[in-house]
């Protein structure tokens, strides 16, 4: 995994060992590495999302895209 992220993030500390963290981090370049295939991310479209919620549960917007020179006609 090879990703730069712009962070727009608020992190609140608590009496809870892990902080709240609230905001999102958009990717502005990457790309991901699975199964011997590389991935680039589409940075107009991928980011990782920090609900406003007590526990640390991100949600991933991941849109990504692969070159190929393999056509399957079947």
């Amino acid at each position: 995994m090879d990703i730069e992220v712009i962070p727009d993030l608020e992190i609140i500390l608590r009496d809870d060992p892990m902080p709240q963290i609230i905001g999102d981090l958009r990717v502005k370049r990457g790309s991901v590495y699975y199964l011997d295939h590389q991935f680039r991310l589409d940075p107009a479209r991928s980011r990782i999302i920090f609900p406003p919620i007590e526990e640390l549960d991100p949600e991933f917007d991941i849109w990504a895209s692969m070159r190929t020179s393999e056509l399957d006609s079947s």
